[in-house]
């Protein structure tokens, strides 16, 4: 009977990974090129916000850049301190990358509704209660 309390430990710890939605936003980008990701974020910011617009604007499907579709992304923002990618959706909640371009130093900044976390250099989690 022990010998059979390990493999099932063992695939509940999968399960429970496989469920975090956290984990899989973050395997997402460790498989994308993040350095295209910004240069396609830059470019994105070029072409949107070349004159004072908007606070944000939704990118229509066709103009998402090819780096950043490898993401599999349900939709994505721009706003002036970058675009968010949303990776996650469920009733109240989104789940995302938060990319700003390469020159920007400022990072977003977390309110009521939105939290951010650092990934790497330019890159943030973020969740978004709705």
């Amino acid at each position: 009977m022990p010998l059979l309390r390990i493999p099932l430990l063992l695939c509940l710890l999968l399960l429970a990974a496989c469920s975090d939605p956290r984990s899989g936003v973050l395997s997402r980008l460790r498989q994308a090129n993040a350095g295209e990701i910004r240069a396609e974020v830059a470019q994105l910011h070029a072409k949107y916000f070349a004159y004072k617009g908007p606070e944000f604007f939704p990118v229509r499907h066709d103009a998402w850049p090819v780096n950043i579709q490898k993401l599999r992304p349900l939709r994505m923002t721009l706003y002036h301190d970058g675009l968010a990618i949303a990776i996650h959706d469920e009733p109240g909640l989104e789940l995302g990358i938060h990319v700003v371009p390469p020159g920007n130093t400022v990072a977003p900044e977390s309110t009521a509704r939105t939290s951010y976390q650092p990934i790497q250099d330019g890159f943030y989690y973020y969740s978004q209660m709705r």
